[in-house]
């Protein structure tokens, strides 16, 4: 099982309609343009067949079995891998097994 650890971030200063809210981010560090807070990371479950690997920038990006390069999204509170028209929703790996 490919797991990932993921950050939650929170955009203070999102005008509705406009700015980005919240989000994911493979990076705990808060390099964004806003104010804003990032929370503990935790950890997701990655589908099968998807894998993470280094780029040549030294960031974690998200792969499918084809190759398919995945963005990071956000949908209902909860990570999203974005990629063209297809959406593929994580779980959270501790939340697995519980009743």
């Amino acid at each position: 099982m490919n797991t990932i650890k993921l950050y939650k971030w929170t955009n203070f200063q999102a005008v509705d309609g406009w700015d980005q809210k919240y989000g994911f981010s493979t990076d705990g560090v808060m390099s964004f343009d806003f104010v804003g807070e990032v929370d503990e990371a935790r950890e997701y479950i990655l589908p099968e067949g998807f894998h993470v690997a280094e780029s040549n920038m030294g960031t974690e990006e998200i792969y499918d079995s084809k190759g398919r390069h995945y963005e990071i999204g956000a949908a209902n509170g909860k990570p999203t891998l974005v990629s063209g028209g297809v959406r593929v929703h994580l779980s959270e790996a501790h939340t697995l097994g519980k009743l």
